[in-house]
Formats: structure tokens, C-alpha cells, sequence
């Protein structure tokens, strides 16, 4: 899978670079904008090319068992990405921080019209907003614990989704396998299904922690989400996976706040009993970014 994958991106780089650098003058453009960007004369062909790597320190201190410090690669990515024709988005993004090469995001998106954008392939579910958020543009190192109970993190599957011309509402639809990245096949004869909605009063506002872009005016998100799933398992277990939520976040020059809270049902039937547990999990996170100096 790791020779695949390398063959695949440089093969992608090859192609872009005979296709837009080779006389940029004449036939596109090529540069530097936050990664290396090809494009053709007339715009409608794009790749960027970027990579990320985090790397941390951290330091263990149990109450019971021994202190450790350790030395951590979190991320290092490579990420292609741009358009085809002017009319379909693509996305292709590995991670190398296990040892080995894991593909992470690979899907289109038909982008003609605003309002009903089909987006096909591997990739984030449309669910949780701070799972939604790039792990770049995250205000701490890492996500919120409660992404363990919120679940849905990235899928196979297909998506419809869609924004208003003010950029004041924006939704997503989705159905996917539910069993997660790089498997070829569904688990079981049921899909995952999730439905997402946001609303942006003062304009659009971005999945993106922090508070770089110092707004004069106010920037508010209001959003609502649901996933549904059955699982079923060899056993004879079923379980039904009831998770809905809320999200707000806001911001003005320096300041910044985002929350999320979600109720999650989980009804387990075996052939002898039944079972239900409710679950409640929310986070609340709130900086200031100051002007003069890059401290927050």
C-alpha cells in the first residue's frame, strides 16, 4: 500500500508539472500561496500541493504508575488538491506519522451548482464541527476528548451538500459505511447517515478555531446535527446509534469562543436482552489573540 500510494502522488506531480509548468507564460501559471499551486491559462484547472508536519513533547504523570516523557511525530502529511474543469474539486491526503502511509482523504466534489454540490469518496463525515476542522487550524494540539463519543471521524460514502450565495446557510447530507477508512467493503447491509445545517447571520465563518483573521464585526455560526446507525455484528447484536448536536462559535478581533454539546442513544438487542444507554458530552473552549504580539 506504502509504494502504491508514493507511485500514485508522484505520478499526480509528474502530470500536473508537464500540464502547467512546463511554459507558464504561455499555457498557466505556477507559484507559491500557502503550498506550490499549478494552474492552467484559463483557471479551470488547478493542484496545490502542500504538506504538515506537528511534532510534540509529552510529558505523563499518573496517579498510579510511572512518569514518562516522550517524543511524538503527531502528523505529517502530504495533501494534493484543486480542480478539474472548473467544475469538480478534488482532494487526495496521506498521512505518514504511523510508519507507513495511510490515506486518509480521497474524494471529488461536482461543484456546478452552489446549492447541491455532490461529494463522492473517503473523507470526513459532515458531522461533528470540530472533527470538521482541519487538525491545522485547531486552537490546541489535539481535539476534544469527547470525539470518542461523538464517533464519525472519517468515512467512505456519498454526500450532498450546499450554500447559499450570502454564505448565511449552509447544510450537508450524508450516507456512508460506517466502519471507517481504506476498507473496501460495508460491515454489515446498513449505511450511516448523517444531516448537518448551519447558520451564519453576519456571513460566512469557517471551520477554523482562533481568531487570525481579526474580524471587525461580529462572525457567529449556529448549527444543528444528527447521525443515525444500525450495527450489526456476528454475534446477533444489534445496535441503533441515536447521536444529535448543537454547535455555536464566535468571534471578533481577538476574541474567539466555539462549543459543541451532543446526546447520544445506543439501544443494544441481543437474542436474550435489551439494553439503552444515554450519553451527554460537550466542550467549551474560548482565546484571545493579541495584536501586537503572536501570543494567544
Amino acid at each position: 500500500m506504502k509504494r502504491t500510494l508514493v507511485v500514485i502522488l508522484m505520478t499526480v506531480c509528474m502530470i500536473s508539472g508537464a500540464a502547467f509548468a512546463d511554459d507558464h507564460d504561455d499555457n498557466g501559471w505556477a507559484g507559491w500561496d500557502k503550498g506550490f499551486r499549478f494552474a492552467s491559462e484559463d483557471g479551470k484547472n488547478t493542484l496545490k500541493i502542500g504538506a504538515r508536519v506537528q511534532f510534540r513533547l509529552t510529558n505523563e504523570d499518573p496517579d498510579m504508575g510511572v512518569d514518562q516523557t516522550s517524543f511524538r511525530l503527531r502528523r505529517a502529511k502530504l495533501k494534493l488538491s484543486g480542480q478539474a474543469l472548473g467544475q469538480v474539486a478534488y482532494t487526495i491526503q496521506a498521512n505518514f506519522a504511523g510508519g507507513s502511509a495511510e490515506l486518509e482523504d480521497a474524494f471529488l466534489v461536482y461543484k456546478k451548482k452552489k446549492m447541491a454540490q455532490l461529494w463522492a469518496g473517503q473523507g470526513k463525515v459532515f458531522f461533528a464541527r470540530q472533527n470538521l476542522t482541519s487538525s491545522g487550524k485547531l486552537q490546541f494540539v489535539d481535539r476534544s476528548i469527547i470525539t470518542s463519543v461523538v464517533e464519525g471521524r472519517r468515512d467512505q460514502g456519498l454526500a450532498l451538500m450546499g450554500q447559499t450565495e450570502e454564505k448565511k446557510f449552509a447544510y450537508q447530507v450524508g450516507v456512508y459505511n460506517g466502519n471507517g477508512v481504506n476498507n473496501s467493503s460495508n460491515d454489515d447491509d446498513n449505511f450511516q447517515y448523517t444531516g448537518r445545517v448551519v447558520y451564519t447571520p453576519f456571513g460566512e465563518y469557517k471551520t477554523a478555531e482562533s481568531s487570525l483573521d481579526r474580524p471587525e464585526k461580529s462572525r457567529l455560526a449556529v448549527g444543528a446535527k444528527v447521525l443515525l446507525e444500525e450495527v450489526d455484528d456476528l454475534a446477533g447484536t444489534v445496535t441503533d446509534k441515536t447521536i444529535t448536536g448543537v454547535e455555536v462559535a464566535y468571534k471578533i478581533g481577538g476574541f474567539n469562543a466555539v462549543g459543541e454539546y451532543f446526546m447520544r442513544e445506543d439501544d443494544v438487542t441481543t437474542i436474550a436482552t435489551m439494553t439503552q444507554t444515554d450519553t451527554d458530552a460537550f466542550y467549551i473552549q474560548a482565546g484571545y489573540l493579541f495584536e501586537s504580539k503572536p501570543i494567544e
